[in-house]
């Protein structure tokens, strides 16, 4: 990654799903999370195209959403997104894909078909909010948003559930 001076503050460069984006620091946590997403929905396929027990890949894809997605959306539901404004369109749009996301990984039965949706609605999420969201929040943000923002990311290191790794 590729460290640039913008405003006051840091960014970086950033590559996710072969697409490059700069990103301010405070940012960074975020994208990298995102990253971690579009491997789910990689492993989610993967999972598929080897014909595994779709109880295997729900197991996984829930330890994924409670370790990493589900913190993650709250993060930016409680810091990212008031920064732009809760009655946004675009925030609109973030806020009703995090409660369709949850209801998917929250789904108990039809898991074929739950399992499907998480792994292309997670991917245009993703996309989006990279594409939108994260752009808006940069031309928006104001050094003291950054400051509370970098004051309140609990960073996770990404451990990787090797358990059952039906990916492979």
């Amino acid at each position: 990654m590729a460290l640039i001076k913008v405003k006051s503050y840091m960014v970086r460069k950033i590559s996710i799903n072969q697409v490059d984006y700069i990103r301010n620091d405070v940012l960074l946590y975020v994208s990298e999370e995102h990253q971690y997403s579009i491997l789910l929905c990689q492993k989610i396929r993967e999972g598929f195209r080897k014909e595994i027990d779709i109880k295997r890949i729900k197991r996984y894809a829930d330890w994924f959403f409670e370790t990493y997605l589900n913190p993650l959306i709250t993060h930016e539901e409680q810091f990212v997104f008031p920064v732009i404004g809760m009655k946004n369109p675009r925030v609109k749009r973030a806020l009703a894909n995090h409660r369709r996301l949850r209801r998917l990984f929250n789904q108990t039965i039809d898991l074929n078909k739950a399992l499907n949706y998480i792994e292309e609605e997670l991917q245009q999420h993703v996309s989006y909010e990279q594409r939108v969201v994260f752009n808006e929040f940069e031309n928006k943000a104001s050094e003291t948003d950054l400051a509370i923002i970098k004051n309140n990311i609990q960073k996770k290191i990404f451990e990787d559930n090797l358990e059952d790794t039906f990916w492979v």
